[in-house]
């Protein structure tokens, strides 16, 4: 699993829960419980629970000190969040942590939480203000150089103490979801009374500080008039995947905001996910403006089909011999890796089949493993050919996409993903529908989990990077793993896979930098355009950058 960001999900998760449940005391031996049970998944689940502590003495020894930490009187339930979170945090995994149980920053003196009115981007230097409610609009485009009196660096390391960092642009992905909100931007500034004050750079060089106060509430945030420029040129669209060819220079676009849809669910199905009604449930909560039919039938068969979006942007493409194709995976935050199989299929053909990708994986076999696929160690060895015990690792290295040299044999697993995709690739006979003959992907922090992946893959068949590096570690833990403590019942996720995408090279496999990276001049140029990235893009393009760049 992954998803938004597993983080963005544990965000909006976190509404969910009944505040009251926060205030509620967990006695002390309850809570220890909670502790100790936490510790206990942690070890039987996640790939390598040690490391990241200095190893598994100094791990037992922090746990114990966790343990320790817990008062006679006992804790809320928010108390034992905030003293598991930097205990988590150490892990450096963005695909493991708790979701705190506040619904509101009643605790901070507020009935309700409240937001800046201004938003953050970032930028390979730089974090900085992209929107604003005024009279703060005429701050867009300064850089914040710090916060309360603390430079901006050290905040982000701060910040990935509340939302763990695999890498420095997570911490800065960290640092703008804490700044948002008075809730979370109090866990690092105590003193902060119902305002931020920032030192500011602006575009010309010229510096001032700013107080900007918490002064909107979740629904003013959600339908303020935001302020700020955003390209005409392009259709905005909230679906998860949608396409457009671009007047300009004729190019083709595809934006996937989230790796969801029908194929993802169906291939779910057919592995007896058990959390498959949790995420069709959230996908109609989130893009659909229906209830979930009744029936798993009917609720899959009304959500759209990547395949047949990929089609329709690719039958437009050959139409017009466009050679360019600009994948926008911007905010995409994960979900399901396997969406992206139609694309692959129908854009690369055979060139994707016989790819032979260098990524290795290694999943724990754990009792929660067993749960979410509903299965038992005994039918798992019998279908996979394996004598596994639990707590074995399945390790993967794909030789290629396919592990057949048959088309139709190939074709059979495509079956699963329903959508009529076996049909369509089985037409084409392994040729692609239409190969645009240079990919750009665009990527900034909030491409995470399975929407890296994407990007991976694509980046390996030739495609060329744009933006700012993911805040997704190449090689590092993900498929997050649902937990929920049994006395607090706090609840959060758990990496049960390790994933390397860079064997031998551990500085790419920990911040995979783009092949057009982007600096806040680059951003100012287009005057911190929403679309700067798409602009930045198109000017490479007609200048025949993109082409001459293109990696073999």
């Amino acid at each position: 699993m992954s998803r938004w960001t597993v983080w963005l999900v544990i965000l909006l998760c976190a509404g969910n829960i009944p505040f009251l449940r926060a205030q509620e005391p967990v006695e002390q031996t309850r809570a220890m419980e909670d502790l100790r049970f936490l510790l206990d998944v942690l070890e039987e689940t996640h790939p390598d629970p040690y490391s990241a502590y200095g190893g598994k003495v100094e791990f037992k020894r922090k746990a114990q000190a966790l343990l320790s930490g817990i008062p006679a009187e006992g804790l809320t339930s928010e108390g034992i969040y905030e003293l598991v979170r930097p205990f988590l945090s150490e892990l450096r995994d963005g695909h493991t942590g708790l979701v705190s149980p506040s619904t509101s920053s009643e605790q901070t003196g507020s009935r309700d939480p409240r937001y800046l009115p201004v938003r953050f981007g970032i930028a390979m230097d730089a974090v900085f203000i992209t929107r604003a409610v005024a009279p703060f609009d005429e701050l867009i485009g300064y850089r914040v150089l710090a916060v309360q009196g603390v430079a901006i660096e050290e905040v982000k390391l701060r910040a990935a103490q509340v939302f763990p960092a695999e890498n420095d642009f997570g911490a800065a992905r960290s640092l703008v979801w804490v700044l948002r909100s008075d809730r979370y931007a109090r866990r690092l500034f105590v003193e902060a009374d119902g305002r931020l004050t920032m030192e500011l750079s602006s575009p010309d060089g010229s510096r001032m500080m700013r107080s900007i106060p918490f002064r909107m509430t979740g629904r003013e945030y959600r339908e303020a008039q935001w302020v700020g420029k955003r390209w005409e040129g392009m259709v905005q669209d909230s679906a998860p995947f949608s396409w457009q060819l671009l007047e300009l220079e004729n190019v083709g676009y595809l934006k996937v905001q989230a790796m969801e849809g029908r194929e993802a669910y169906e291939e779910a199905r057919s592995a007896d996910r058990q959390d498959l009604e949790h995420w069709v449930t959230r996908y109609y909560g989130r893009y659909m403006s229906e209830p979930v039919p009744e029936g798993m039938n009917a609720a899959l068969g009304a959500i759209p089909c990547f395949t047949r979006t990929v089609d329709d942007l690719l039958t437009a493409m050959k139409e017009v011999d466009s050679e360019y194709l600009i994948v926008d995976l911007r905010q995409n935050g994960g979900g399901f890796a396997s969406l992206a199989t139609p694309f692959y299929l129908l854009a690369y053909g055979n060139e994707y089949l016989d790819y032979e990708f260098p990524d290795l994986w290694a999943t724990v076999i754990s009792p929660r493993y067993l749960e979410i696929f509903g299965t038992t160690i005994e039918d798992l060895n019998e279908d996979w050919g394996t004598s596994y015990q639990v707590g074995d690792y399945h390790l993967q290295r794909p030789a290629s996409a396919s592990e057949s040299t048959d088309l139709e044999e190939y074709s059979v697993g495509l079956g699963r993903f329903r959508c009529s995709l076996a049909e369509r690739v089985l037409a084409l006979g392994g040729e692609p529908l239409y190969r645009p003959k240079n990919v750009i992907v665009l990527v900034n922090p909030m491409t995470f989990s399975a929407g890296y992946t994407f990007l991976y893959r694509l980046w390996h068949l030739g495609a060329t990077i744009l933006g700012v590096p993911s805040a997704q570690s190449p090689n590092a833990f993900t498929d997050a793993t649902p937990v929920k403590l049994p006395s607090s019942k706090l609840e959060g996720w758990m990496a049960r896979s390790a994933q390397v995408f860079f064997p031998g090279d551990w500085e790419k496999g920990r911040l995979h930098v783009p092949d057009f990276p982007m600096n806040w001049e680059h951003f100012g140029r287009y005057q911190f355009d929403a679309e700067s990235e798409v602009l930045y893009a198109l000017e490479l393009i007609a200048s025949g950058a993109i082409g001459d760049a293109q990696r073999k």
